[in-house]
């Protein structure tokens, strides 16, 4: 401030000099060369300009901040910020905000303090820039530019990408292997944008099935367990939450979604055909024609999702009976004779194949035993044999004449001492 009555003073003691041909000098005089008195009058007129500007005016106010930062959370019509100035003569003050952002806020001018009137989003934009001015009104208004930072919270769930989750899943895959991946994206950032997931339920619901599956914290689902098409679920639903918040640890907020990811296990030829209704037994008369049935045996193929053919065949060659490739059923091949086969009843091995290898790269097969009884039939004369039983051997030729001797005056009915038995034919 300029000290009004001694500035009075040093104005009232300035002599200022006239020109010299105004005093008489001489004009051959130098006009430099003028006295103590000269110099003392030009020196005070280069100080009365700045004299002047210090008395008649006041510094301008000044803005100390640069950037804020807002929460994107935070309400309508809360207090956002303050705006502040510094003004060294300690004038009222009066503020105000313009640019592109400025409508998410109001000033209130005289206090300085910042409504928010428009609500926040970092996720849609991060960051805000407008104008505040201040002005004492006696000086120029002084403008500058201000950086309002949008703080993030967690305000968004995870969400789950490219849905639905569907996977074909064979019976036969390896326990700890991975078999799907879900991705979960949250759009905030530290803490509140890490994710982790979790498998809350399985369906079918049960206790084994819930150990069934696990996830990774990347969203790998692993298998934990085996699977069987035939004797177990052919299918499962996994329902999978996936939360933010990772890492927080004080005033936290947790949000979740959730999604599901079925499971269709398939079948895989992994198991051996098996037999039906064992055992077979069947009978056949010895006199029948080539080509008569006797029984059909049946197999099917136990992998209920992969229905390989089956084929047939007899493992003993030997035998009179042939049996059909595809259907299984047993017919004569060649002439029976009851009387010169071994034995009344003849036992078959009957193999069963699948037509392509199973999963382990071997044949599938199965066996059964097939019994059956050649029954007689009465196509042999009677033949004699000279023998006595039980002795007889019938497979000896039989005769057909026989001789014997008889004493004179045998009594009636006495045996003569030989006697002719009727056989069987061999």
């Amino acid at each position: 401030m300029i000290d009004q009555p001694n500035y009075s003073r040093r104005q009232r003691s300035v002599v200022v000099s006239e020109p010299q041909h105004q005093r008489g000098a001489s004009p051959s005089e130098p006009q430099g060369a003028a006295g103590p008195l000269g110099r003392m009058a030009w020196r005070p007129l280069l100080l009365l300009p700045l004299l002047s500007v210090a008395v008649s005016g006041n510094t301008a106010p000044r803005f100390n901040m640069s950037i804020v930062s807002v929460p994107e959370d935070l309400p309508v019509g809360t207090s956002a910020f303050r705006l502040t100035a510094v003004d060294a003569d300690g004038d009222q003050l009066h503020y105000g905000m313009s640019g592109q952002d400025a409508f998410y806020f109001k000033v209130n001018s005289t206090t300085g303090e910042v409504l928010l009137v428009a609500s926040l989003d970092r996720e849609e934009k991060a960051k805000l820039s407008v104008i505040i001015t201040v002005t004492d009104q006696i000086n120029t208004e002084v403008s500058g530019k201000l950086a309002i930072i949008v703080e993030d919270r967690n305000d968004n769930p995870p969400i789950f990408q490219n849905q639905p989750y569907i996977t074909d899943l064979s019976e036969t895959w390896p326990i700890g292997s991975s078999i799907y991946r879900v991705l979960a994206t949250d759009a905030d950032s530290g803490n509140a944008g890490r994710v982790r997931y979790e498998i809350v339920s399985v369906t079918p619901d049960d206790a084994k099935n819930h150990q069934l599956f696990y996830v990774l914290q990347n969203g790998t689902v692993v298998l934990n367990g085996s699977l069987s098409y035939n004797n177990q679920s052919t299918y499962y639903q996994l329902r999978i939450h996936a939360t933010d918040g990772v890492g927080c640890v004080e005033n936290c907020t947790y949000l979740s979604s959730v999604a599901y990811l079925s499971v269709n296990v398939v079948d895989e030829p992994d198991l051996a055909p098996q037999f039906l209704n064992e055992p077979y037994v069947g009978s056949v008369p010895e006199n029948c024609p080539l080509g008569t049935p006797v029984l059909t045996v049946s197999a099917i193929d136990r992998d209920k999702g992969v229905n390989y053919a089956l084929n047939y065949s007899l493992l003993n060659a030997s035998v009179p009976f042939a049996i059909h490739l595809a259907l299984g059923t047993i017919t004569v091949r060649s002439a029976l004779d009851r009387e010169r086969l071994p034995s009344e009843e003849m036992l078959l091995e009957v193999l069963v194949q699948e037509e392509k290898l199973d999963v382990y790269g071997q044949v599938a097969q199965a066996s059964a035993t097939v019994t059956i009884q050649v029954t007689d039939v009465n196509d042999n004369t009677p033949q004699f044999y000279e023998c006595e039983l039980p002795a007889c051997d019938f497979t000896a030729s039989p005769q057909s004449s026989f001789r014997g001797s008889l004493q004179e005056h045998s009594s009636t009915r006495v045996p003569s001492g030989w006697s002719p038995h009727c056989g069987p034919r061999p």
